[in-house]
């Protein structure tokens, strides 16, 4: 026993950074599908498509392998690192299930899928070790019984409390069982939403994924980011294409959840840090703008019920997400250049008091870059786009050498910009056309030139920063009393575009006097503000939207 202890203490020590360890789990992951699909002769050899590999296999595998780190670091106390070097070092068991049903079922070998079946059946499952065959292969279950055998020996030793590592073996198992059903507890969450109180079991999981969640979906025929095949028929794999979409969606929004619990139980005051510097009331606008288009959307097609499946909720939850982290990118990489000007203006900013490391800081910026990609992926090649020309545009925004927000004019048209492609996003996910044509061009220019004249608030509380960093805004070049009142001014006469380009009617025009008045004093406050600028400005379009449904 005190030499296993000394090679898990060995483990430990080898201080992988948190990309080696994010990377090597990553390794381990695909490799493991590679060889699953090389040596299964039923699978022809050849490796499943894009979205299945690289999101459906490693979001799942991530998803239990960051549980299995909680419940170590949960129940060790040891330093997270350490849990999470020792799980990924240990993750090569992810060979075995290959190997062993190669040596017992043959060139044949075994195809893996999810479990699925009516509640009692699975509790059946949970409760019986030797499984039947067709169901789970004997590679997963002595794959299943190693990890769960390893991680009792891991707790037993770092804790030497039988109780804890009874728990740890139970809630180990817990969670690669949950996980192996999780189509099933999917099937049932959207149908407690929807109100629909059908029966759970194997055929109406099946049904559901493949024909009627499919039928009724909104966006299930928008241009997705995958590979179609030619080795089976086009119908069943866009369906089978369609089920990998709907489980890499749901099960990243897991990864997102599970890493998130974990940032906030090794870090907590680092964590609400980071939660503090979201820019709260800018992501509610980018929000905004994508909901906006989303209602063109949905109208543009003519369909009725709004969010017709899962496939359909989910996919507005990874647009959602990939505009949430798109922005957040851009946050922190403005962040990274302007220290000194937020060192003025914003001085309580974590990168400014020192609250996070810069390698810490990089870290966190990449871990949006990649949770923002991955969810654009998902959501479709439109969405990919977009928040790819969204994130390329507050680049080159931002950071040296273009560093765009230094010159008046183009700094407020790249920000324009990014506000109709969060509208183009959302029309695009429900519209069900992909000609960017069918986008109304009086809509398209209308945003522009609101965002284009409203932009210039943001400068106003960073007069002094901007100034020193040679950047020119309006209320840099006119002073702060001109160029609140010359940016209130034009505040107010982008709330008069409203109506004119969106419904032009009495009362919606009285609607963006009034509002274009308060925003106006708002502005030209002798203490600016700008929460409560924000809060006139959503409450503003909350109305108008309000009035152009019901009028």
């Amino acid at each position: 026993m005190e030499q296993v202890k000394n090679f898990i203490e060995k483990v430990e020590n080898l201080n992988f950074s948190f990309w080696q360890i994010f990377f090597l789990l990553f390794i381990n992951f695909f490799l493991r599908t590679f060889f699953e699909n090389f040596v299964n002769s039923n699978n022809l050899g050849r490796l499943n498509g894009f979205t299945d590999t690289i999101f459906v296999y490693a979001s799942w595998w991530y998803c239990v392998f960051s549980l299995v780190i909680l419940v170590f670091y949960l129940l060790t106390r040891a330093e997270l690192k350490r849990v999470a070097t020792i799980v990924a070092v240990f993750s090569f068991i992810l060979y075995l299930p290959s190997l062993i049903d190669m040596i017992i079922y043959g060139s044949q070998g075994h195809i893996y899928n999810f479990i699925i079946g009516s509640y009692s059946e699975l509790v059946n499952f949970f409760l019986t070790v030797l499984v039947p065959v067709k169901v789970i292969s004997w590679g997963i279950k002595i794959e299943v019984w190693a990890a769960v055998i390893l991680a009792g020996i891991y707790i037993f030793i770092k804790t030497k409390r039988v109780a804890r590592t009874v728990f740890g073996l139970l809630f180990v198992y817990f969670s690669i069982f949950l996980f192996l059903t999780v189509p099933v507890h999917m099937t049932a969450i959207f149908q407690g939403i929807s109100g629909n109180d059908g029966v759970i079991n194997s055929q109406t999981v099946a049904k559901f994924y493949l024909i009627s969640d499919q039928h009724n979906s909104r966006t299930a025929f928008r241009t997705s980011v995958m590979d179609f095949n030619t080795f089976e028929n086009p119908t069943i794999q866009k369906d089978k294409n369609r089920y990998s979409e709907t489980l890499s969606m749901f099960l990243l929004i897991c990864n997102l959840i599970i890493f998130s619990l974990l940032y906030f139980l090794f870090q907590a005051k680092k964590f609400f840090e980071i939660v503090k510097n979201f820019r709260l009331t800018r992501i509610i606008h980018y929000f905004f703008l994508t909901s906006l288009g989303v209602y063109f959307g949905w109208v543009f097609s003519g369909q009725g019920k709004f969010i017709g499946s899962l496939y359909d909720l989910l996919s507005l939850f990874s647009l959602f997400l990939a505009i949430l982290f798109a922005w957040l990118f851009a946050v922190w990489e403005n962040d990274e250049v302007d220290k000194e000007i937020d060192a003025i203006s914003s001085p309580g900013r974590p990168f400014v008091n020192g609250a996070l490391e810069k390698a810490e800081w990089r870290d966190i910026k990449f871990i949006f870059l990649l949770f923002a990609l991955s969810f654009a992926w998902l959501a479709g090649f439109y969405a990919l786009t977009f928040i790819a020309v969204y994130i390329l545009i507050y680049h080159i925004y931002s950071t040296p050498p273009l560093r765009l927000k230094r010159f008046l004019g183009i700094s407020s048209l790249l920000v324009a910009i990014n506000a109709l492609l969060a509208v183009w996003a959302g029309f695009f996910l429900f519209s069900g056309t992909e000609n960017l044509g069918d986008f109304p061009l009086k809509y398209s220019l209308g945003i522009l030139a609101i965002y284009l004249l409203a932009e210039n608030v943001k400068n106003i509380k960073d007069i002094e920063g901007d100034r020193l960093a040679g950047i020119k805004t309006l209320p840099v070049l006119l002073g702060e009393k001109n160029g609140k009142i010359f940016v209130g001014l034009m505040v107010f006469l982008a709330a008069l575009l409203v109506p004119f380009i969106f419904f032009l009617n009495p009362i919606t025009i009285f609607i963006s006097l009034f509002f274009g008045l308060v925003l106006f004093f708002l502005i030209n406050r002798q203490k600016y503000e700008e929460t409560p600028v924000f809060i006139a400005y959503f409450i503003f379009a909350a109305v108008f939207i309000f009035a152009m449904i019901v009028l």
